[in-house]
């Protein structure tokens, strides 16, 4: 499953950076793009998963 993260500035993405493994970036028309390996957790009704 890919999950995309969109950020107006590189200050809202610096949080989700580290836990991305395995790092890829890729800049493309002044854009930067990041691809690797994480975690999620999904709030659903109250509990986590």
């Amino acid at each position: 499953m890919k999950i995309g993260i969109i950020c107006a500035s590189d200050d809202e993405l610096a949080p989700f950076l580290p836990e991305i493994k395995d790092k890829k970036q890729t800049e493309r028309a002044m854009l930067k793009f990041y691809e690797g390996e994480g975690y999620y957790a999904r709030f659903d009704q109250g509990t986590l998963r």
